[in-house]
């Protein structure tokens, strides 16, 4: 297995190398330092493979989850909609959220709970 092939599969498993560094108990940077490398160290990257193939994926606390996701598009269109909600939650006519951010929610796009993500579910009283 070649290096990008190993990267596209750790980042397809995991979602990112951090992630993957933080379950396996390996070192970010020692991982960061194999895949930016010019040259193939095939003993480690085998190391590494067996690594990917032997941790398990594991829903950390601050992941979002279909579930959330799910409670939240429940409670966007309790509220109104998209559009609506965000015209009740302005501060002085400016939207206090970003229809691209509940966008990015929806899809799928955004993995993990920040504050601001914590803010917006507060604010449709979806709970975490």
């Amino acid at each position: 297995m070649t290096k990008e092939a190993l990267q596209k599969r750790i980042k397809g498993k995991f979602g990112t190398i951090s992630k993957f560094a933080r379950l396996s108990g390996e070192d970010r940077y020692e991982l960061q330092k194999l895949f930016s490398r010019q040259l193939d160290d095939a003993s480690e990257v085998a190391r590494v493979s067996k690594l990917v193939v032997n941790t398990e994926v594991r829903v950390e606390a601050n992941d979002l989850t279909a579930k959330h996701i799910k409670a939240f598009r429940a409670a966007l269109d309790k509220a109104g909609g998209v559009r609506k909600f965000i015209a009740d939650n302005s501060k002085n006519g400016k939207p206090v959220f970003v229809e691209s951010t509940i966008h990015n929610i929806l899809s799928g796009y955004r993995k993990h709970i920040t504050p601001k993500i914590m803010v917006m579910f507060s604010a449709l009283g979806v709970k975490i």
